[in-house]
């Protein structure tokens, strides 16, 4: 069963990330912990829940938490560069930075939520701060266009506290954005197919990630039908799953 989980959650998240590259979409980050993590994916990027002492802003430092009063902030795509005179390490950052540094706030937040007391601080910021490293990294995605005219209107304005590698927003951003259903919704539209002859390099490595997680849904359904039939043929949410698996390799 622990490989079926892992291939299943492998076969999503390369799903994901392939949907996304191939249809050649920018993907705004954001790291939360559990509860950021669940009221984002019901409400969207909501700014009024910026700042604030149970926020990550808060635990790295209050005086951020006063500038993010009324903000939501989401790293960059494309246009993450890490300022050399600024940033350690500027060439680790820019090639995985907007992987860690969401994980970096998810652990924040984390720690934010379990600050329960003082007395406890020794117990609660590790518990804490390892929830929040495996809480996933919220993903909102817009076609490139979308992201230069908010940048254009003002909507999105760079964070001068991340160093610009993030963008704060006063507006918010629907949960429509986030995931699988975010490249959907903005990925399919009249300017896809220009859209990806001109990213082909991008559009190529999504088609790869693709071709894996079919090959990876392949395998996890082989391993499921592989287990005792006291496993396999015994609850709801495995029989659906393994509908899921099957559509997913007859679209590809």
């Amino acid at each position: 069963m622990f490989w079926v989980g892992l291939g299943a959650w492998s076969t999503y998240n390369l799903l994901d990330a392939g949907l996304s590259r191939f249809l050649a979409l920018e993907t705004l980050t954001h790291g939360t912990g559990p509860g950021g993590y669940i009221g984002i994916n019901l409400r969207g990027g909501d700014p009024q829940c910026g700042g604030g002492e149970k926020s990550a802003s808060f635990v790295y430092h209050p005086g951020l938490a006063q500038r993010s009063i009324n903000y939501f902030h989401v790293f960059k795509d494309s246009e993450f560069q890490g300022d050399k005179k600024e940033v350690i390490m500027p060439a680790i950052l820019n090639l995985c930075g907007n992987y860690l540094l969401p994980k970096a706030h998810a652990i924040l937040a984390g720690v934010a939520m379990f600050n329960i007391s003082p007395r406890l601080q020794l117990l609660t910021m590790p518990v804490g701060g390892a929830v929040g490293l495996f809480t996933p990294t919220l993903k909102f995605r817009f076609t490139p266009e979308e992201v230069e005219n908010l940048k254009n209107s003002e909507q999105f304005e760079n964070d001068e506290d991340s160093v610009n590698l993030a963008y704060k927003t006063k507006k918010p951003i629907s949960p429509w954005r986030l995931g699988i259903t975010g490249s959907l919704v903005a990925g399919l539209n009249s300017k896809m197919f220009k859209r990806m002859i001109q990213r082909p390099l991008k559009v190529a490595f999504g088609a790869l990630l693709l071709a894996l997680a079919a090959y990876t849904a392949k395998t996890t359904l082989h391993q499921y039908e592989a287990l005792p039939a006291s496993a396999n043929s015994s609850g709801t949410f495995l029989t659906i799953s393994k509908a899921f698996f099957q559509i997913f390799l007859n679209t590809f």
